[in-house]
């Protein structure tokens, strides 16, 4: 039985990782039973009861993202058609996931297609897979070990892509660099600038 309210919807959305994918699906379980609460749900690291994943979803979508290899969380769903979720599954083991393959709760907020991925290739196709402060290890571990003069025009360049990947830009290639000086038209010209 849905219970309407007449002051209109209100929208809510759910996150939850491990212990809070229960809280999530539990809040699901309550919600489902007014009309004017749509929304979606979203948990990760899946460690609730059966009952809570046969819940039939209603309006509101309900996702279940889970890594097969996770050691604390451990829980396969018994096929990707049985339960009236989407599901996102991920096999192999991510070196960013830690001894207890247990540190994906970052996917929560990265858009992944329903399915069955491989972690291998679902980072090179979806890098922002990867957290943040691990794609920019390499490149800080580079800059650490090396000594150069830059020229003016080079160091104000490296200085907006440091800054934007510092406050969490997720695409550097989209980065506006003010450029002062004219553009170097030939590769003669690169080497004498």
């Amino acid at each position: 039985m849905r219970l309407p309210i007449p002051e209109g919807t209100r929208r809510v959305d759910v996150m939850g990782f491990s212990a809070g994918s229960y809280s999530g699906l539990a809040l699901h379980s309550v919600l489902g039973e007014f009309a004017c609460f749509p929304g979606s749900i979203r948990v990760a690291a899946i460690a609730a009861p059966p009952e809570l994943l046969r819940l039939a979803t209603g309006e509101r979508s309900v996702t279940l993202i889970h890594c097969l290899e996770d050691r604390l969380c451990v829980w396969k769903p018994p096929s990707m058609t049985e339960l009236s979720y989407n599901m996102v599954l991920i096999e192999g083991t991510p070196f960013w996931s830690g001894r207890a393959r247990h540190a994906y709760g970052h996917l929560l907020f990265t858009q992944l297609d329903e399915g069955l991925h491989h972690i291998d290739q679902l980072q090179i196709l979806r890098p922002n897979v990867i957290p943040h402060g691990v794609r920019c290890e390499g490149l800080l571990r580079v800059l650490s070990w090396v000594s150069f003069v830059l020229p003016a025009q080079l160091k104000r360049t490296l200085s907006a892509l440091l800054q934007a990947a510092g406050a969490g830009c997720q695409s550097l290639q989209d980065i506006e660099i003010e450029c002062r000086d004219p553009p170097i038209e030939s590769e003669q010209a690169f080497r004498i600038y």
